[in-house]
C-alpha cells in the first residue's frame, strides 16, 4: 500500500481517461514516451466555494442535527487539483492529470464568475494514449463507455508522483492512506498555504464518447468535453454527463475534522456552574450555606491520541472493520429501541485507518506511538502526565492564547463565538460483535483540560482554621518540592482536605467526635472513618477545633488498636520516616490512601499559569450521540474527516484527576501518448460546508 501524508466539496466532474504529472502534463501511468507522444486531452475545472446545544447527532447522510459552516477562505482555497479515473468495475487505474494555477503554486486558481459566483478554473491535459488503452479494454466499438471519477484537491506532490508512476489496471491506490510518521507532517493534510487536501464523498461514475473517434469533437480548448453537463446534444454521439442522467456536481470533502472551542463557563445553559464574569472558571466546592469556596480555572487543553494516519478516500462497513468495506459510502444514521439499543443494520460505522488493530480490543495497547500522535499512554499503558506534566509531549493549547480578539472564529451562526482550535485526522472504532466497548481510552481521539484550582473570597474569610489553611495552601507557594508543599486530598471529588491532618479531623468529625466529652460515641461505620482509619481505632490524632472564637488543638489517642492496613496507618508510618521522597513506604502511602478512594494532589508549576494545584479532566470526542449518556452506542466517540466539533465545558461538578497517576484512585487504563491533437474536458468543482456537530461537556 502506498501510504501517503478534510472539507466537504462538490464537484460536477466527468469521467476522465488519461493521466498527467505537475511537470508533465501529458505522461499517463507508467508511459514515458517522448513529448510528441505525449499530446493529450485538456479539461477546465470550476471550483465554488459556497456557501442545538448538547451532544450531536448523525441526521441524514454525512450529516447532522447542528447544521453546517461554510467556512473560512483559507479552508475553502483550491490551488490544484488532482484527477484520477478508473474502471467503474475493478477500480483498474486508468489515468491521472493535474490543474493548477499558471502563476504557481503560491496562488490560488485562477477565478472567474459564474450565474453570479465565484468560481476558480484552470486546465489540465490528459494523455491520448493513456485513453486508447483504456479504449482497447473493450472488446468492440460502440459500446458504453464509463469511467469512475476521482478527485484530489490541493494534493501533496508525492501523491501526484504516484500516480504517475502508477501502472495501468492497478487497483490498490483506492486503499492508498497518507502516512503522517517519520519526516511526514499530518499538518500536510490541512496546509492553509497549500490548501486542505480534499477528496470525493461518494463515486462519481461519468460516460465518455463511445469511440475514440469521437474525442475529435473536443480537439480544442475553446469546446472541452463536458464532464458535468450534456455532450453534442442530438447527434448521435452526444453524451450526458448532465444531473438528470446521473451525473453533475461531484462532492468532495477535507480530509481533516477541526475542533473549536469557546468558554463554556460563561454560556446561559441549564446546569452550568460557571463562575458569572470570570473567564474559563467554574464554582467547584461550596461550604454548607452553597457558597462556593474553591474555584476550578481551566488553563490549558491538550489533544490526544491523534491517529497518524488516514485513508485518501473514505469508506464505511456494518461494524466499522475493513472487511466488506463499501469504499466512498455514506455514512447513515443509527435508530435506537426504547431500551436505548441500536437497531441493527439501520446505521452504519465510517472505517478509519487500524481499524483491523482497534477492532482486537488490545491490538494498540503499549504500542501507542506506532499509532498515534501525543498518545494518551505510555508503553506501560499508564497516563502519560506524571511524565509530562508540561505537556512536552502533548499539543498544549492555553485557552487565554486561544479565545482572544483577533484570532480565528467560526462562521457558524451570528451569535457563535467559537474559536478555531486545531485540526484532526480522522479515527473511528469498530464494534466487530457488537462490541462498543472498543470506543476506550487507548484509541480513540480526546481533549484532556488542564484546570487549576483556586481559593474564593467566602474561603479566605471562613472562620474555619482547616478552610483559612486551604486558602493559603491555594493561594501562596508552600515549600520547594511537591512533598514539602502541603498535600490535598479530595474524598469523593466533593470535599477538598488540606493535609492528612486535616482529613483525620474531618473523618473523626463525621463519625460524631467531641473534643469537650470525656467518652465518645462515634459512628465508625461513617464513609469518612472508614476510608481514613478503617476497621480499626484512630491511634493518636491531633484534632483542630473552634473553642470559645479561639482556634484549639488537642491531642487524643484512642484506646482501640488502629488497623494497621488502614490509609492512615500508612500516612503514619510515612510520616515517621520523615517523608521520603522515594521507596516502599511512599508507595505504600499512595496505594493505601488511593486504594481508600481519596485522590491525591501535590502542587506544582505550570510555564504560563504559575505555582498551584491543578488536576485534569479527560474528554473522549463526541460524533454521534446515542441520548444514553451512561452506555456507549455505535459511532458516539469517534472524529470523522469534514466535521467540525465545537466543544464548550459547561460544568466542572467535581474535581478532576490529579497529575500523578500514581495519586488517582480512578486513573484511566487503555483497553500515465502517442497521438497528435489535444482533447478538452471540463469540469466543475463547488465546496460544500462543513458539517457542525456542537457537544458541551459536563464533567
Amino acid at each position: 500500500m502506498f501510504n501517503h501524508k478534510h472539507l466537504l466539496w462538490s464537484l460536477a466532474i466527468l469521467p476522465l481517461l488519461a493521466a498527467c504529472s505537475a511537470d508533465d502534463p501529458g505522461k499517463g501511468g507508467g508511459n514515458n514516451g517522448d513529448d510528441a507522444a505525449r499530446e493529450g486531452v485538456y479539461m477546465t475545472v470550476n471550483i465554488n466555494p459556497n456557501g442545538k446545544l448538547t451532544r450531536s447527532q448523525t441526521d441524514g447522510d454525512n450529516s447532522s442535527d447542528a447544521g453546517t459552516e461554510i467556512g473560512s477562505n483559507l479552508e475553502n482555497r483550491v490551488k490544484t487539483v488532482l484527477i484520477v479515473l478508473a474502471d467503474p468495475t475493478t477500480n483498474g487505474y486508468i489515468a491521472s492529470s493535474l490543474i493548477k494555477a499558471a502563476d504557481g503554486p503560491s496562488n490560488p486558481l485562477p477565478d472567474m464568475t459564474v450565474d453570479g459566483e465565484k468560481v476558480y478554473q484552470a486546465h489540465a491535459k490528459f494523455s491520448k494514449t493513456a485513453m486508447s488503452a483504456y479504449y482497447g479494454l473493450y472488446d468492440e466499438e460502440g459500446v458504453e463507455r464509463s469511467v469512475d471519477v476521482y478527485v484530489y484537491c490541493n494534493p501533496m506532490q508525492s501523491l501526484v508522483d504516484a500516480f504517475d508512476a502508477l501502472d495501468p489496471t492497478d487497483a490498490d491506490w483506492v486503499n492508498w492512506s497518507y502516512d503522517g510518521t517519520g519526516s511526514n507532517s499530518l499538518s500536510e493534510l490541512w496546509s492553509t498555504e497549500n490548501g486542505f487536501i480534499m477528496t470525493n464523498v461518494s463515486k462519481a461514475k461519468r460516460y465518455l464518447p463511445a469511440n475514440m473517434d469521437d474525442w475529435s469533437f473536443y480537439s480544442s480548448e475553446s469546446s472541452p468535453f463536458d464532464l458535468s453537463g450534456i455532450n453534442n446534444p442530438g447527434l448521435l454521439s452526444q453524451v450526458d454527463n448532465s444531473s438528470d442522467n446521473g451525473g453533475g456536481t461531484i462532492e468532495v470533502r477535507r480530509m481533516a475534522a477541526r475542533f473549536d472551542f469557546r468558554d463554556g463557563s460563561q454560556m446561559n445553559v441549564p446546569n452550568g456552574n460557571g463562575a458569572p464574569g470570570v473567564p474559563f472558571t467554574y464554582n467547584t466546592i461550596l461550604d454548607d450555606h452553597s457558597n462556593p469556596i474553591v474555584q476550578l480555572e481551566i488553563v490549558n487543553m491538550s489533544l490526544v491520541n491523534l491517529l497518524n494516519s488516514e485513508y485518501y478516500l473514505g469508506r464505511v462497513s456494518a461494524n466499522g472493520m475493513e472487511t466488506n468495506a463499501q469504499l466512498l459510502g455514506y455514512e447513515r444514521k443509527w435508530t435506537f429501541n426504547s431500551n436505548g439499543t441500536p437497531v441493527a443494520g439501520s446505521g452504519n460505522f465510517v472505517v478509519s485507518r487500524y481499524a483491523d488493530k482497534k477492532g482486537t480490543g488490545d491490538g494498540i495497547n503499549s504500542n501507542y506511538t506506532t499509532y498515534f500522535k501525543y498518545p494518551f499512554f505510555g508503553p506501560d499503558n499508564k497516563v502519560q502526565i506524571g511524565m509530562d506534566e508540561n505537556g512536552t509531549n502533548w499539543d498544549v493549547k492555553y485557552v487565554s492564547d486561544l479565545c482572544k480578539e483577533g484570532n480565528p472564529m467560526d462562521d457558524y451562526n451570528e451569535t457563535s463565538d467559537y474559536y478555531v482550535w486545531r485540526y484532526v485526522t480522522e479515527n473511528t472504532i469498530p464494534a466487530p460483535g457488537g462490541d462498543y466497548n472498543l470506543q476506550n481510552n487507548g484509541q480513540t481521539t480526546g481533549v484532556v483540560f488542564k484546570a487549576k484550582m483556586k481559593g474564593t473570597a467566602d474561603l479566605r474569610n471562613s472562620s474555619d482554621p482547616w478552610d483559612q489553611k486551604l486558602y493559603t495552601a491555594l493561594s501562596t507557594k508552600t515549600g520547594v518540592n511537591n512533598f514539602k508543599a502541603d498535600i490535598l486530598y479530595s474524598f469523593a471529588g466533593k470535599k477538598l482536605y488540606c493535609t492528612w491532618h486535616h482529613v483525620q479531623n474531618a473523618a473523626l468529625q463525621a463519625a460524631g467526635f467531641n473534643p469537650n466529652a470525656e467518652t465518645q460515641n462515634l459512628d465508625r461505620s461513617a464513609s469518612l472513618y472508614m476510608a481514613c482509619f478503617g476497621a480499626g481505632g484512630f491511634g493518636t490524632v491531633d484534632y483542630t477545633y473552634i473553642e470559645n472564637g479561639a482556634v484549639v488543638t488537642k491531642t487524643f489517642t484512642d484506646d482501640l488498636a488502629v488497623d494497621e492496613t488502614s490509609a492512615n496507618s500508612a500516612w503514619v508510618a510515612w510520616n515517621a520516616a520523615g517523608f521520603p521522597e522515594s521507596g516502599a513506604l511512599l508507595q505504600q502511602f499512595r496505594q493505601k490512601v488511593t486504594g481508600a478512594t481519596f485522590t491525591i494532589y501535590q502542587g506544582s508549576e505550570d510555564p504560563k499559569s504559575g505555582w498551584g494545584y491543578y488536576c485534569y479532566y479527560y474528554y473522549w470526542n463526541h460524533h454521534n450521540d446515542n441520548l444514553n449518556n451512561t452506555v456507549l452506542g455505535p459511532m458516539e466517540v469517534a472524529v470523522v474527516r469534514n466535521n467540525v466539533y465545537k466543544l464548550a465545558v459547561t460544568r466542572l461538578n467535581v474535581l478532576g484527576h490529579p497529575r500523578i497517576p500514581e495519586n488517582d484512585p480512578d486513573t484511566p487504563t487503555p483497553d500515465n501518448p502517442d497521438e497528435k491533437g489535444d482533447l478538452y474536458l471540463q469540469v466543475s468543482v463547488k465546496v460544500a460546508p462543513w458539517v457542525v456537530r456542537l457537544n458541551n461537556i459536563e464533567f
